[in-house]
């Protein structure tokens, strides 16, 4: 499909290079990190003399055929395998296109610096493919800021001549010391539907968010949330905007012995907090509209 499957810049082949030839160095007042192309994914992020924020496999396949295992990947323009569940591949093309590194127009006049980068995706649909799971034309833009936080702003924009409705999450792998000792603040009363049971379940959060098992949960809420880490003996803030939706997602030990690319014992070590639009609450724009969802990191070393 045109505008988003587009090789590794000055290669014949992706398995020719390695996706962490294109690393962009952020460098910010009081943390850094890096940022690929290859699905404009932010893959690390640390405050000054602080472990990483963000958590990456050891097994994580860079050579450009396929996701990568951590850091936080762009699920665009579907969420899962969509609202029908027929589109493939599983959350959407843009975390395996190649993006283009612009000069930031958010805002306007302004270039890269150390601390900022911004990335480009145009989408044309195929005349030729029937089957096309999005036929629409949009423009993706994300930019990525490292100051004491790390702020991620995605712009969705119709160039298309209709409407379309479109789902999209920020997929952020968080490290923690131990997923089962870890618990998440602002969820307090919220609905979530529970995608571990068959059929899908909604529920209403009591009290805080703990993980004892398997956890794949869409929460109707945008509210402010803080994941208490004992073991790294850190809380993770998470601000957000334009988003409707928090997504929790771990998969336990069966899970992850089902994943070619994360290790046995590796689920323990993460849980994805995940900044969304999706399911009932996907985004729909006009032609000329668009769209944009931010995505605040702070990390604050328990007293």
């Amino acid at each position: 499909m045109p505008g988003h499957t587009a090789q590794a810049p000055g290669t014949s082949s992706l398995g020719a290079m390695t996706i962490l030839d294109q690393e962009v160095p952020l460098m910010g007042p009081g943390s850094s990190g890096a940022a690929l192309p290859f699905g404009a994914q932010v893959l690390s992020w640390a405050p000054e003399g602080e472990t990483s924020v963000l958590w990456t496999s050891h097994s994580a396949i860079l050579d450009g055929s396929a996701p990568i295992r951590g850091g936080i990947p762009v699920c665009l323009p579907w969420f899962g395998s969509g609202n029908d569940g027929t589109c493939h591949p599983s959350h959407g093309f843009a975390r395996t296109a190649w993006w283009t590194r612009v000069d930031d127009p958010m805002p306007a006049g302004r270039s890269h610096s150390s601390h900022s980068t911004a990335f480009r995706l145009d989408h044309e649909p195929s005349n030729a493919d029937d089957d096309e799971p999005f036929p629409h034309r949009l423009e993706a833009l994300l930019r990525v800021d490292v100051t004491e936080d790390l702020v991620i702003t995605l712009r969705v924009t119709n160039t298309d001549d209709h409407a379309f409705t479109f789902e999209e999450a920020l997929h952020t792998y968080l490290r923690v010391g131990d997923v089962k000792d870890v618990t998440i603040d602002g969820l307090e009363g919220a609905d979530y539907l529970d995608t571990t049971r068959e059929p899908h379940q909604w529920r209403q959060q009591v009290g805080e968010v703990t993980l004892v098992g398997p956890t794949d949960r869409i929460y109707r809420s945008g509210c402010p949330l803080s994941v208490h880490d004992p073991r790294l003996r850190r809380t993770i803030n998470i601000d957000k905007d334009g988003s409707a939706n928090t997504v929790i997602w771990n998969p336990w030990v069966e899970g992850a012995a089902a994943l070619s690319d994360l290790d046995d014992q590796e689920w323990q070590e993460f849980v994805c907090m995940e900044t969304a639009n999706v399911r009932d609450d996907a985004i729909t724009l006009k032609p000329g509209e668009d769209h944009e969802m931010v995505l605040i990191l702070h990390a604050d070393t328990m007293a």
